[in-house]
């Protein structure tokens, strides 16, 4: 779901403007957004014998499969990030801007003017 990093970037300027704008209305429909969203993921996830467990024998297991795979996967990536990943994030050199020299100065430099604006 994009609508919690849309709330954290609502605030930052990306130098270009998209395509589609809600203007005004866009914080209000973004904070919708973002229960409504939880409750789409939660709805189909939800422990119940009727969808899990039609028939007898009755295995808890079955009836919370969708939300152990859920908790695996999460932790599971959430693990990889932490143990493999954290240390090895950049921008490739083929990906990055011809002739950009960015620094970590310059990305400070960015975010306190972010942050001041």
């Amino acid at each position: 779901m994009s609508t919690c990093p849309d709330h954290v970037d609502a605030g930052k300027e990306f130098g270009h403007e998209g395509r589609f704008s809600l203007g005004r209305f866009g914080l209000p429909v973004n904070i919708l957004a973002v229960p409504w969203g939880g409750g789409m993921v939660t709805n189909p996830g939800w422990p119940r014998r009727v969808v899990y467990n039609a028939t007898p024998p009755y295995h808890r297991c079955s009836r919370w499969s969708a939300v152990l795979f859920v908790s695996v996967v999460v932790l599971g990536g959430f693990g990889y990030y932490w143990f493999r990943q954290r240390h090895r994030t950049g921008v490739l050199s083929e990906h990055a801007a011809p002739g950009g020299t960015d620094t970590a100065e310059d990305a400070a430099a960015y975010e306190t003017k972010s942050v001041v604006s």
